[in-house]
């Protein structure tokens, strides 16, 4: 059995095409960090981890702040 594929407009979840634009959080750090995931996942996949790491830091550490 062949799975089959949706028919995705292009943009939307799932679908083809440009990237959907980031969600804007309204805190800076958090927008920087969220957007700074495209550049990650642009570089070559041996370095994406060392990016997706920093991006959870940045975001652990902002939550810690909010938290107090």
């Amino acid at each position: 059995m062949v799975d089959e594929v949706a028919d995705v407009p292009p943009g939307e979840p799932g679908g083809y095409g440009e990237p959907l634009a980031p969600p804007v959080t309204g805190d800076p750090i958090v927008d920087e960090a969220i957007a700074s995931l495209a550049e990650v996942v642009a570089r070559p996949l041996d370095a994406q981890p060392a990016g997706f790491e920093s991006v959870h830091r940045v975001l652990t550490d902002r939550l810690v702040d909010v938290e107090g």
